[in-house]
Order: C-alpha cells, then structure tokens, then sequence
C-alpha cells in the first residue's frame, strides 16, 4: 500500500480524515465538510487541474485526496479541511 510521508498508510488516512468529516457534519449531511474539503484539495495541489466543487465524495475527490495524502501528508490536508 501507499505510504505518506509520516509513515502510516494512505487508506488509513484517508480514512480517518472521512471518520472527522463525518463527526464534524450536521444533521443535513456532510455536503458542506465535503465542499471544505474539494476546496482545501484544489488549494494544495496546485499543478493539478482543480476539479468540480459539488459536495459530493466521489471518485475524483477520492483520487486526489490519495494523491495529496501520499504527496503532503495527512497534515497537510487535516490542516485544511
């Protein structure tokens, strides 16, 4: 598996980072932590062509959550979202 650069894995990561969004959502659901976190995800990465902001977790924010994670770190990415 992918590792970060603070050693743990990415999916362990990434999951965690999905366990906060959900603990930090409303009783509407987690569009808004989503919309956060599509945008702190298109401020990192920034020679990435920035995608769609629709607060909607689907495989293109899950792809560059992983690319991000393994590049910069979960901190990086807890930093912001």
């Amino acid at each position: 598996p992918s590792h970060t650069p603070e050693g743990g894995t990415v999916s362990d990561a990434a999951f965690k980072i999905g366990n906060d969004l959900l603990r930090r959502s409303d009783a509407g659901g987690v569009t808004p932590e989503i919309l956060h976190l599509q945008t702190a995800l298109n401020g990192i990465d920034r020679d990435a062509l920035p995608f769609k902001r629709d607060g909607v977790f689907g495989p293109k924010t899950n792809e560059r959550l992983r690319t991000v994670l393994a590049t910069n770190g979960a901190g990086a990415v807890r930093g912001r979202a």
